[in-house]
């Protein structure tokens, strides 16, 4: 039976075969680095000739092509009528190419992707979680699975993530939907029986739903905002 993180290893060489998958190596300490992928990606290329429409397409968060290798283009099926953004005047091409380095060991979790290159100072790590990875989507939302997605599927929004923040980098303006990591929040827009924000695949209720709920408690008692 092949396990999930040979499905990935596969797909990730068809699809993403610029990020060199790495043999397991054994740490300092004795312990074993399994599921690792190094390589770089350019989100937005020479080759996005409609970068308006992209770019609105990210705004509105609507479907885009990303293509062999992980760039984004517009899709030419697109029938929506476009919008021009004051904030794109602040835009300019080549985007940055970003070395990164992908984690999966296999297993419920979800994979993390951390950026090597070029260096992300604290003050510019808008949606990154505490570990220092990028924060593409939502868990709840479904984007991703273990037993139905891979770690290429996975990079696939990592690319569209890429995206948004070089263009918030550029123009303080992130586009699309934004969540938040807030107890409140948590408990307003994941259901229990959803996916935990945590990125652990167990539902809600049997992750930290209840610990949301005693932060919230808490931060009442204390008179500090939980949102």
């Amino acid at each position: 039976m092949t396990t999930p993180l040979e499905k990935s290893v596969d797909a990730m060489r068809r699809n993403y075969p610029d990020l060199a998958f790495l043999p397991p190596s054994t740490g300092p300490l004795g312990e074993t680095s399994v599921g690792i992928w190094r390589g770089t990606i350019c989100p937005v290329g020479p080759e996005a000739l409609s970068l308006v429409e992209l770019l609105d397409d990210l705004e509105h968060d609507s479907p885009v092509v990303v293509t062999l290798g992980g760039g984004l283009l517009h899709l030419d099926a697109c029938c929506r009528q476009h919008c021009v953004h004051d904030w794109m005047d602040r835009v300019v091409k080549p985007f940055p190419t970003f070395d990164l380095e992908v984690h999966y060991p296999g297993g419920r979790e979800h994979p993390r992707c951390f950026i090597r290159k070029p260096a992300i100072p604290l003050t510019k790590r808008l949606h990154f979680w505490a570990d220092g990875s990028v924060c593409p989507f939502l868990a709840s939302g479904g984007a991703w699975s273990w037993d139905r997605h891979t770690v290429s599927e996975f990079m696939d929004h990592v690319v569209i993530w890429l995206a948004k923040w070089a263009t918030w980098d550029l123009t303080h303006h992130w586009p699309g939907r934004q969540h938040t990591g807030s107890p409140r929040y948590h408990l307003a827009n994941i259901r229990p029986s959803e996916q935990c924000w945590c990125r652990s695949s167990r539902k809600y209720h049997k992750c930290h739903m209840q610990a949301d709920r005693r932060l919230i408690i808490a931060a009442s008692v204390l008179g500090r905002p939980s949102t």
